[in-house]
Order: structure tokens, then C-alpha cells, then sequence
């Protein structure tokens, strides 16, 4: 009996071999088709309070994107100043922690959608939970890669930075 659903779980377990392109878009739409609702869940979670948090400091930012978007359509009319952007401390801090927040969150649902397509290799149901819960126990890794991608992209920055002020001085 033991080795009968053992062959059960082998036969419902994805099927791994090279895949073309049509293929692996079709297996692409029935997964996600049939997995609708939970991906969706997953997602959602991380997305609606990103966009709750992200809408006022858009609403702040406006009056900056709305000038530089005149001067670029309009060049020989528009006024030559842009608004600042960060009119406190504030403004600044929140323009900067939201992108960063964003990022680690998203590492996270990217990290709860490929745990949910894992196991369906593994022949086992997408289970919102059972996603996130294996993402959260992944925690400290995830934050840690992170930080180190964002400490490159600072320091490539800098480095840019750096050699565009020799070379133009």
C-alpha cells in the first residue's frame, strides 16, 4: 500500500524534462489558471498594503513629477525650476524606506510563489500558508541577500559617481 502511493504521488508530481517555449507558456497559464485564487492571496497580501503605504508620498511627490513632466513636453514654455520633491526631513525618509521596503517585501512573495511552485513539483497543492510560512522560516537569508544587492548597487553608485567627478574635473 505504501508503495502504491508513494507511485501516486510520483504520477501527480510535475513531470521535469526540457520544456519549448509554447510548452513551458502552456504549462505556465494552467498552473497559475488552476492555482488562481491562492497566487492571488499571496500576492495581495504584499501588494495592497505596499500601495496603501506608497499613496501619500505619491500624492506628495506630485507637484515635482507634474513640473518635470511640463519642462520635458514643453521645454521653450515651461518654467526652468522643479519643485522640490522633499520639503522635510520627513518627505525624504519616507521617499527612501518605502522603496527599500518594497524590495524586501517583494523578495518575500517572489520567495511565497516559488515555495507554492516548488511544491507542486513535489506533488503537492499550492497552500497559502504553508508558502509564507516557508518563506518566514527563511527570513534572516532573505533580508541578508538583499542587503548585500542593495550594498552593490550603493557601491557601484559611489563608484560611478566617483569616476565621473575625476574624469569631468
Amino acid at each position: 500500500a505504501e508503495r502504491h502511493d508513494a507511485q501516486r504521488d510520483v504520477d501527480r508530481a510535475m513531470e521535469l524534462r526540457p520544456r519549448n517555449l509554447v510548452e513551458m507558456f502552456d504549462l505556465a497559464v494552467s498552473l497559475y489558471g488552476r492555482n488562481f485564487l491562492v497566487l492571488v492571496g499571496i500576492v495581495g497580501v504584499t501588494a495592497v498594503p505596499l500601495a496603501l503605504l506608497q499613496y501619500p508620498v505619491t500624492r506628495m511627490e506630485q507637484p515635482q513629477l507634474d513640473a518635470a513632466m511640463r519642462l520635458l513636453e514643453h521645454p521653450e514654455t515651461a518654467a526652468r525650476q522643479i519643485p522640490p520633491a522633499f520639503n522635510s526631513p520627513d518627505a525624504l525618509a519616507l521617499s527612501i524606506v518605502l522603496p527599500l521596503l518594497g524590495y524586501l517585501v517583494w523578495a518575500f512573495c517572489l520567495g511565497a510563489i516559488a515555495e507554492g511552485v516548488a511544491r507542486i513539483y513535489r506533488a503537492s497543492t499550492i497552500e497559502f500558508a504553508a508558502c509564507w510560512q516557508a518563506v518566514l522560516r527563511r527570513w534572516l537569508s532573505i533580508v541578508a541577500v538583499l542587503s548585500l544587492a542593495v550594498l552593490a548597487l550603493v557601491l557601484c553608485d559611489a563608484t560611478a559617481v566617483a569616476l565621473v567627478t575625476i574624469f569631468v574635473a
